[in-house]
């Protein structure tokens, strides 16, 4: 599984797990968008690159679901359960990371492996505060 979080000292800005199986990648993401909002969904990108975001699992193929839940729950585990859009303990333990840039105004954690290209790819129809 690869992660990425970027996070500023109130809100996560960019939450991302995805693996990839069989040139496709399955994943899900939560962020703040600006405003209050946040959002979090499912994705899955084929193998020629075309984007399918959705909140219902079921949209998915069946064969994807084990690996669905996996991610999510991982996902979760840096995700404050109490204060929607804050980082869990765990999550602020990232900031300290070797793997972790700090920048002006937040930080941002990426897993080695992560494809950075896969942030352009979902920024263009997921409408965060931060864009690449």
């Amino acid at each position: 599984m690869e992660h990425y979080l970027a996070a500023d000292k109130y809100k996560i800005r960019a939450n991302v797990v995805y693996s990839k199986i069989n040139n496709i990648y399955i994943g899900s993401f939560f962020g703040y968008e600006g405003h209050g909002c946040v959002a979090d969904s499912i994705f899955l990108i084929d193998k020629k690159k075309k984007l399918q975001l959705d909140y219902d699992i079921y949209k998915f193929p069946k064969i994807l679901h084990k690996d669905i839940f996996k991610i999510e729950k991982f996902r979760s585990k840096f995700e404050c359960n109490t204060n929607l859009g804050s980082l869990s303990k765990i999550g602020k333990k990232l900031k300290k990371s070797l793997d972790t840039e700090v920048f002006d105004g937040h930080w941002e954690y990426g897993t080695e492996d992560f494809d950075l290209s896969l942030l352009k790819k979902l920024s263009s129809k997921w409408s965060l505060l931060i864009r690449w």
